[in-house]
């Protein structure tokens, strides 16, 4: 039995799930008992090729959308990467800047451009997770 020969909006009635026979094509069919006619042969063939053709476009749409998003994805991975990166070099010159006590001020300087630049990259990987 094809669900497309179904009439859905009948299931909720009290007699809305009756197995019947289609006059026209002979298909079983659910719906009201009264119902002599399924779904495909009582809707007109230009209505079910508009219908197929908008079926078609949603499945290309949604292909492209799939696409677009492995894509933001390994984007965001790149950018990931790059910040584990460039956060153990900020690290390993913070730790190579404290070792001086005469560069105090500039480690701090150091550490507050490690700070501003991991808010920088958190929000450009946030901005492409959304």
């Amino acid at each position: 039995m094809s669900t497309e020969h179904n009439w859905p909006e009948d299931f909720s009635h009290e007699n809305g799930n009756y197995n019947n026979d289609c006059y026209m094509c002979k298909t079983v069919f659910i719906g009201h008992k009264r119902r002599h006619v399924c779904r495909v042969c009582a809707t007109p063939k230009s209505i079910r090729d508009q219908l197929a053709h908008l079926q078609s476009q949603l499945d290309e749409c949604r292909k492209e959308l799939t696409a677009r998003l492995a894509q933001v994805e390994r984007e965001r991975d790149a950018l990931t990467a790059a910040l584990v990166d460039c956060h153990a070099y900020l690290m390993q010159q913070l730790r190579a800047k404290s070792l001086n006590d005469s560069a105090k001020d500039g480690t701090q300087k150091l550490s507050r451009m490690v700070s501003e630049v991991l808010d920088a990259a958190r929000a450009a990987v946030a901005a492409l997770s959304r």
